[in-house]
C-alpha cells in the first residue's frame, strides 16, 4: 500500500469509528505511521481528505450500479441485483457509508454539491429502472417512480445504522427481504396476488 493509500485507509477507519470532527490530522498520520509532511504532500487539509474519501466512494458506487443497470436484465431482475449490490456495499464498505452520511455537513459547498449530484445520479438509476418496468407492464404505472426510488434507496442506505455482519440476518437475508418488499409494492394490482414474491425460507 502506498503512502497516499495508507493515509486514506486510516482516515476512513478513524472517521467512521470516532467521527470526522473528533479526529485530527496528527491522529491520522500517527495511525498510518507517517509524518505531517507526507500528509500535506497529498492533501491540502483534513477537509480535502474527507472530500476525497466521499468522492472516491460515490464514484465507485455509481459505477457498480450503472454496470448492473446496463447488463440487459429485465426491470425486476435489475432492481433485485441493485438492491443486493446496495446491501453488499453496506456489508463490505460500511465505514465509507458511515462517512458518506454522517460527515456530509463538514464538506465544502463545492464538494457537497458534487457528492450530492453523484448520489442523485445513483437514485436516478433506480428510478429509470422502475420507469422501464412500468413501460414494460412489470410494475404498476400509477406508482410515483421518484418517490419509489427515493424510498428504495433510503431504505437500503439506512441499513448501515443497524446491520452488522455476523448478526442474526446475513446480507443476503436483508437483500431478499428488501427485494420482496419492493417488488410486491411495485406489482401491477391485478397481478399482485398471483405474482407476489414469497417470503424467503
Amino acid at each position: 500500500m502506498n503512502t497516499r493509500d495508507k493515509l486514506v485507509a486510516e482516515a476512513i477507519r478513524l472517521f467512521a469509528d470516532e467521527g470526522y470532527e473528533r479526529v485530527t490530522v496528527n491522529e491520522v498520520v500517527e495511525a498510518a505511521a507517517l509524518t505531517k509532511g507526507a500528509f500535506y504532500h497529498y492533501f491540502d487539509s483534513k477537509e480535502d481528505l474527507l472530500a476525497e474519501i466521499h468522492s472516491s466512494y460515490v464514484d465507485f458506487a455509481f459505477e457498480r450500479f450503472e454496470r448492473i443497470a446496463t447488463e440487459g436484465l429485465t426491470p425486476s431482475e435489475t432492481l433485485t441485483a441493485m438492491l443486493r449490490e446496495l446491501i453488499e456495499q453496506i456489508h463490505s464498505y460500511r465505514a465509507n457509508v458511515v462517512i458518506l452520511w454522517e460527515s456530509h455537513r463538514s464538506l465544502s459547498d463545492s464538494a457537497a454539491e458534487r457528492i450530492d449530484g453523484k448520489k442523485a445520479d445513483i437514485r436516478r438509476l433506480f428510478q429509470r429502472t422502475i420507469e422501464r418496468g412500468q413501460r414494460a407492464g412489470e410494475f404498476d404505472a400509477d406508482r410515483d417512480s421518484t418517490l419509489a426510488a427515493l424510498g428504495m434507496f433510503g431504505m437500503g442506505m439506512w441499513t448501515y445504522h443497524w446491520y452488522r455482519p455476523g448478526g442474526k440476518a446475513s446480507a443476503d437475508d436483508v437483500a431478499a427481504e428488501f427485494t420482496q418488499l419492493v417488488l410486491n409494492g411495485l406489482a401491477v394490482p391485478e397481478r399482485a396476488e398471483a405474482d407476489r414474491v414469497p417470503a424467503p425460507s
